[in-house]
């Protein structure tokens, strides 16, 4: 009886890792590159349960399968890297990163050459280690050099895809531990039943599957819905959407003309080559830094020579990003997408720019000029 119903549980499992991950693939909606990113990630967690469905039906089990699904731990480093850089807005060369998953492959490559409880075996365990525990050094790391973008997106961005992929990041370390101790309790001779384990397999599998589907479709289940504002709210103090000036009025004119065009110059490459408009700690002081010049020179050069504010001059980058996201995009990203991916603080914000600067709503915008 016990095992038909694990028969069931498994079934359960891999059929909404197939049903997810072709939703993912078919939805018009979200990001593609993201959402194949997620659906591998759905596709790999869900082998352990269609392995577990195959031996608890077969008295002969499919050896490639088996292989592949003791071995998904050699992926899960490179995934965790994916998804954090993903979550963060960081370049993602896929071409480059084949390269993390060889290890992988390799893995599944020698494992018929390997016997259970051999030296070999034992040192491609304690390769596993050093692998995964890299990959938490370089994700950890990466994590503390975002942080202030990480707090921002849990705090103000909670209805985007990219908030999400948080949670896709938490299962991976659970069932990165998870993997681990079990292969720590196979090497001290202590090794629990092999359908519990695919059974709690099954549970972080579906935990994935509910989060990706939480990505995909944003659902309003623990946030509250942000209404359209009107143009004559008033702005918050501070933050990436404060419209402030910032500094101290100007009482000299320092910049000549040509070098006010040269260092204008040198501003609109810089735009060019970073995406200043994703620094959300980005100050003025920071920004005249960038360009080798002081603060009261880059406050001329906005304010006398550009006719703006440092604060108008960061949203109004912050706007074109939207507008370039609302055409390349099409209907496939949210509002909410659109306003973290701009470098805005929250969803507020990003609706008083836009609407400020189009007189209409990012929705209206997209309706009118969006095909």
């Amino acid at each position: 009886m016990l095992l038909e119903v694990l028969k069931v549980w498994f079934v359960f499992s891999f059929s909404l890792a197939f049903w997810t991950v072709l939703s993912l693939m078919i939805t018009p909606r979200g990001e593609r590159r993201i959402k194949r990113m997620i659906g591998l990630f759905v596709a790999i967690l869900a082998v352990p349960a269609v392995n577990a469905y195959v031996q608890s039906v077969s008295d002969t089990p499919v050896f490639w399968l088996m292989t592949l699904s003791q071995n998904l731990t050699w992926a899960y480093g490179p995934l965790m890297l994916l998804l954090i850089k993903q979550a963060m807005i960081k370049p993602v060369f896929y071409r480059e990163y084949i390269y993390h998953f060889l290890p992988f492959i390799l893995a599944n490559g020698v494992k018929q050459f390997i016997l259970p409880g051999s030296n070999a075996f034992l040192f491609v365990a304690l390769c596993l280690f050093v692998q995964i525990f890299i990959y938490l050094y370089l994700a950890f790391r990466l994590v503390l050099q975002n942080r202030s973008r990480l707090n921002e997106l849990y705090r103000n961005h909670k209805n985007s895809t990219y908030y999400w992929l948080i949670f896709l990041v938490l299962g991976l370390l659970v069932v990165t531990f998870f993997d681990l101790s079990i292969f720590a309790m196979y090497l001290s001779g202590m090794m629990p039943s092999y359908l519990l384990l695919s059974s709690i397999a099954c549970i972080i599998g579906i935990y994935i599957c509910c989060v990706a589907l939480f990505s995909l479709y944003q659902p309003q289940l623990f946030t509250k819905r942000v209404p359209e504002l009107d143009e004559d709210e008033a702005p918050e103090n501070g933050g990436l959407g404060s419209q402030n000036s910032e500094g101290p009025q100007l009482r000299n004119v320092e910049l000549s003309p040509d070098l006010a065009t040269e260092l204008g110059e040198n501003l609109d490459r810089l735009v060019i080559a970073q995406d200043l408009h994703l620094e959300e700690d980005m100050s003025l002081p920071k920004l005249a830094a960038l360009l080798g010049i002081s603060r009261s020179q880059l406050s001329e050069l906005l304010n006398v020579h550009r006719d703006t504010s440092f604060y108008d001059f960061m949203n109004s980058l912050r706007h074109n990003e939207a507008i370039r996201l609302l055409h390349a995009g099409g209907d496939a990203l949210s509002v909410s997408d659109i306003a973290y991916r701009s470098g805005f603080n929250n969803r507020s914000s990003f609706y008083r720019v836009f609407k400020s600067k189009t007189g209409q709503t990012p929705g209206e915008y997209r309706r009118a000029n969006v095909a």
